[in-house]
C-alpha cells in the first residue's frame, strides 16, 4: 500500500550523506557536516574520500565518540552524556576541527553559545586579533 507523501514531487529530496565511521552507519545531512572543519574539502569538492563496499564515506575512527560529535553538530547545544571519555571526545573533536566544541567541553565560553550581537564583538575580535 502506497502512503500519501510517496513519489510527493512537490517534496523536496534529501541530501543524505551516508558514513561509515569506525564501522558505524551514520546517515546526516551536508548542512550539518559543514559544521565540521574535517569534512570542508569534501562537501567542497576539492577532495574524495574512501567508500566502503556499500558506497558510504568510510573514516577510520571512533564511531562511537562520532556519534556524540554529530549529534552536538546537529544541536550546536547538545553535550555529550558524562560516561562519555572526554579525552577521547577531545581527540576526536580535535581531529574533526570542532573547536567551538572543545571549548564547550573544556568549560569555556563558546561562540555557540553568544547571543548574536556578543558574537558580533567576538567576531570582530577574533579578526583584530584583540581577544
Amino acid at each position: 500500500m502506497k502512503r500519501p507523501l510517496d513519489d510527493d514531487p512537490a517534496l523536496p529530496v534529501a541530501g543524505v550523506i551516508r558514513l561509515n565511521v569506525g564501522s558505524v552507519r551514520y546517515d546526516t545531512t551536508r548542512d550539518t557536516l559543514a559544521k565540521c572543519v574535517f569534512f570542508e574539502p569534501f562537501l567542497e569538492g576539492r577532495t574524495q574520500f574512501a567508500r566502503d563496499n556499500d558506497g558510504c564515506v568510510f573514516i577510520d575512527r571512533d564511531g562511537d565518540l562520532f556519534g556524540h560529535i554529530l549529534n552536538c553538530l546537529r544541536t550546536c547545544t547538545a553535550l555529550p552524556p558524562q560516561m562519555v571519555s572526554r579525552e577521547g571526545l577531545l581527540r576526536e573533536c580535535d581531529f574533526f576541527g570542532v573547536d567551538w566544541l572543545i571549548e564547550k567541553l573544556q568549560g569555556r565560553i563558546s561562540p555557540v553559545d553568544l547571543r548574536p550581537q556578543d558574537r558580533a564583538i567576538y567576531d570582530m575580535e577574533e579578526l583584530t586579533g584583540n581577544s
